[in-house]
C-alpha cells in the first residue's frame, strides 16, 4: 500500500491553497467523498445522501496541508513602478513554506427510523494560510511580496445541522443549515508615497529625502488588520447584547440523491451563504468581519504620526461563493466502483454587483489607524471569476476489511493571470489523492489519505498600475480619474513567476453503530 501511494504521488501534479479563502478540493481530505457517497461528510457535499445512513455514525478527519512554492517578482523601474524601463529596483526570489491544520468532524443518527437521518458537523472548508519573512521595516529587498502580502491566516468555520429524508428507496432529499464564523489576520505594507500623489512620488520631500519614486522602503507603512467572527459568541459590534449568538453568515445546502438504475447513484446539491451582517441588498452581499482588536498601522519611520503605531477599528470584507455539485457513483462489481463529480464555484459573484468585496478583499481601518498615512478603505481586488472542477475516481476492495481509493481532479483558475499576486496565487491545477480505509473492528474504520496538488506555473503580469493611485490623488478624487484605483488596480506591480505545490496528509476514523 505504501508503494502504491508513493507511485501515485510521484506521477501526480497538484493544486494550490491560495491566501484568499478558496475551497479545498476535498474538504475532508480523502478520496472517499462526493455528492453521491453515503458518508457523514455528505453533510457538506450533499445532505440528501445522509438519508441512506442507518444507525449512529461519528467521523473525524484531521490533516496537514504543507505548501511549497516560489515567487520571483520582475524588476521595476522606480520612476514608473512598472516592470521594464530602467529596471533599477530588483527583487530576490522568495520561497513559500507554510503548514496548516485542517479538520472535519461529523455525526449522524437515524432516530431508530428508516426514513429520517439527522446530522451535525464542524468543518472549515474555506481557509487560507501563508506567510513570508517579515522584517517589519517594509524593505522590499527583504520582502518582495510586501505590498500584497506579508502573512495571512483565514478560516471560515461551518457549524452544520442537516436533516435528510428517504422519500423512496430510490429518492433521497436533504437540507443543511450552517451558521458560519470567520476569522482572519492579515499583514501587508502600503506604499504611502502613492497616497501623497505626485508631490511625494516625483518631488523632493522630507519623507524620502528626495523624490520617493515607487516602492521606496522609506515610504512603507506596515498594516496589520483582523476580521473576527467572535460575534458568534458575543455581539457587542451589532447591538445584539452580550452572549447572544449571532453568526456572521448562514449557509444553506440543498440536495437530492437518486438511483435511476440498479447500480447507479447520482447526487445534486447547491450551497449558498447569506451574510447576516454584511452591506448591500439583493441576492449578492458581502461579508464584513469586524474585530474588537484594533487595526495597527506602523507608519514610515520618518513620519511621527501617532508617536509610533497608530490604532483604530477595523474590518475585512469578502464573500463566500455559491457551490454547485453534480456527481455519480457506479458499482461495477461487489469489490469495485467508479465515481465522478463536477463542481462550479461562483467566485466573484454573478456579475450583478460592483462591490469589490465580492471579488476579493476589502480592508477598512478606522480614522485612528488611518493617521498612519493609509486610506480608511483599501481594496485588495483580484477580479475573481467562476472556477470549474471535474473529478474521476475509483474505489477497490482487495479484501472485505480494506478499501483503496484514487481521485484525480482538474480545476480551472479563479484568478486571472494578470491579477495573480502573493495574496492570491492561483492557476489551472491538477490534484491526485490516494487513500485507504481499513475496518479494524465491526464498529471502527480507520482512514489514511495523501494528496498532491499543484498549479501550472503562472506568469503574472500587467494587472496592477501604481500610477493609477497617483492619478486619483492628483485629481482630487475625481470619479473618472479614480476608476482604476477604486477597482483595486492602483497597487504596486505584481509581475513575476509564481509556483505552488501543496501536500495534504489526512488521518481519520469512523465509528459505525
Amino acid at each position: 500500500m505504501r508503494r502504491l501511494a508513493l507511485s501515485f504521488a510521484l506521477l501526480a501534479l497538484a493544486r494550490s491553497a491560495s491566501a484568499y479563502p478558496f475551497l479545498a478540493i476535498h474538504p475532508s481530505g480523502t478520496p472517499f467523498e462526493g455528492p453521491a457517497d453515503f458518508e457523514p461528510t455528505s453533510i457538506w457535499w450533499n445532505p440528501a445522501a445522509l438519508a441512506a445512513l442507518r444507525g449512529l455514525h461519528v467521523q473525524f478527519n484531521g490533516g496537514l496541508a504543507a505548501k511549497q512554492g516560489t515567487i520571483a517578482r520582475s524588476a521595476i523601474d522606480s520612476s514608473t513602478g512598472l516592470p521594464g524601463g530602467a529596471g533599477d529596483r530588483a527583487f530576490p526570489a522568495v520561497a513559500l513554506h507554510d503548514n496548516a491544520f485542517r479538520y472535519f468532524g461529523a455525526a449522524t443518527w437515524d432516530f431508530g427510523l428508516d426514513t429520517v437521518t439527522f446530522g451535525f458537523s464542524v468543518s472549515a472548508p474555506w481557509d487560507a494560510s501563508q506567510s513570508f519573512a517579515d522584517d517589519r521595516t517594509g524593505s522590499t529587498l527583504a520582502l518582495p511580496t510586501a505590498y500584497h502580502l506579508a502573512s495571512e491566516s483565514f478560516q471560515n468555520i461551518f457549524f452544520s445541522v442537516a436533516l435528510a429524508l428517504k422519500l423512496h428507496p430510490k429518492w433521497l432529499v436533504g437540507l443543511s443549515l450552517s451558521p458560519v464564523d470567520s476569522f482572519a489576520d492579515v499583514v501587508f505594507y502600503r506604499d504611502t508615497a502613492l497616497d501623497g500623489g505626485s508631490a511625494l512620488v516625483k518631488q523632493s520631500n522630507a519623507l524620502c529625502g528626495g523624490p520617493c519614486g515607487y516602492e521606496n522602503p522609506a515610504a512603507a507603512a506596515r498594516v496589520h488588520v483582523h476580521g473576527d467572527g467572535g460575534v458568534f459568541w458575543d455581539t457587542p459590534n451589532f447591538g445584539g447584547g452580550p452572549g447572544l449568538p449571532i453568526p456572521l453568515g448562514l449557509a444553506m445546502n440543498w440536495g437530492i440523491a437518486f438511483r435511476p438504475v440498479e447500480r447507479l447513484w447520482m447526487g445534486i446539491s447547491w450551497q449558498h451563504v447569506f451574510p447576516l451582517a454584511g452591506p448591500g441588498s439583493g441576492y449578492e452581499r458581502a461579508y464584513v468581519a469586524p474585530s474588537e482588536i484594533a487595526a495597527q498601522v506602523t507608519p514610515p519611520s520618518a513620519s511621527g504620526a501617532c508617536g509610533g503605531t497608530c490604532t483604530g477599528a477595523d474590518a475585512i470584507g469578502f464573500a463566500l461563493p455559491d457551490v454547485f455539485h453534480l456527481g455519480a457513483r457506479i458499482t461495477i462489481r461487489e469489490d469495485l466502483e467508479v465515481e465522478t463529480w463536477g463542481r462550479l464555484i461562483t467566485y466573484g459573484g454573478y456579475g450583478t454587483s460592483s462591490d469589490p468585496a465580492l471579488s476579493g478583499l476589502v480592508v477598512r481601518v478606522g480614522s485612528g489607524a488611518a493617521q498612519g498615512g493609509v486610506p480608511e478603505q483599501i481594496v485588495i481586488n483580484h477580479k475573481l471569476r467562476p472556477a470549474f472542477a471535474a473529478e474521476a475516481g475509483v474505489r477497490w476492495r482487495p479484501r472485505p476489511s480494506l478499501r483503496l481509493g484514487l481521485s484525480i481532479t482538474l480545476e480551472s483558475s479563479a484568478v486571472p493571470s494578470d491579477q495573480v499576486d502573493a495574496e492570491a496565487i492561483d492557476a489551472p491545477k491538477l490534484d491526485a489523492t490516494v487513500g485507504a480505509e481499513w475496518r479494524a473492528r465491526r464498529w471502527l474504520r480507520l482512514l489514511l489519505a495523501y494528496g498532491l496538488t499543484a498549479l501550472v506555473p503562472v506568469d503574472g503580469s500587467g494587472g496592477y498600475d501604481p500610477s493609477a493611485r497617483v492619478r486619483c490623488v492628483d485629481s482630487g478624487g475625481s470619479i473618472d480619474a479614480c476608476a482604476a484605483d477604486l477597482a483595486g488596480n492602483g497597487l504596486p506591480a505584481a509581475d513575476g513567476r509564481y509556483t505552488l505545490v501543496t501536500h495534504h496528509l489526512t488521518a481519520g476514523f469512523v465509528l459505525d453503530f
